[in-house]
């Protein structure tokens, strides 16, 4: 899921360890209705956590703007308009390859 792969270390790590400590409680003979309590309210604010979100439409539009530069109609343009969309194709890397 790309809420979790992309998402900071520190969210990741929360939601691992709310998963071990579910599964202990689980595990666990006799475990009170408060502890899976517990463990379910964990889990759930350890996933509405994620940070992380799903870039492959991005990586999509970059890799079609990477193509186009190939065309006529790239080529044509004139500076302006080549300087405009090759920085915007930079901007849209530059996000894709921050944490």
């Amino acid at each position: 899921d790309a809420s979790y792969k992309n998402a900071s270390a520190a969210k990741q790590a929360a939601l691992d360890n709310a998963i071990d400590s579910a599964e202990s409680i689980v595990k666990k003979a006799g475990a009170t209705e408060k502890e899976i309590s517990d463990a379910t309210s964990a889990l759930n604010n350890a996933v509405t956590g994620l940070d992380g979100h799903d870039t492959s439409a991005l990586q999509a539009a970059v890799t079609a703007a990477e193509s186009k530069k190939k065309t006529v109609a790239y080529t044509n343009a004139s500076d302006t308009k080549k300087t405009a969309f090759d920085n915007a194709v930079a901007a849209a890397q530059a996000i894709l390859d921050s944490p």
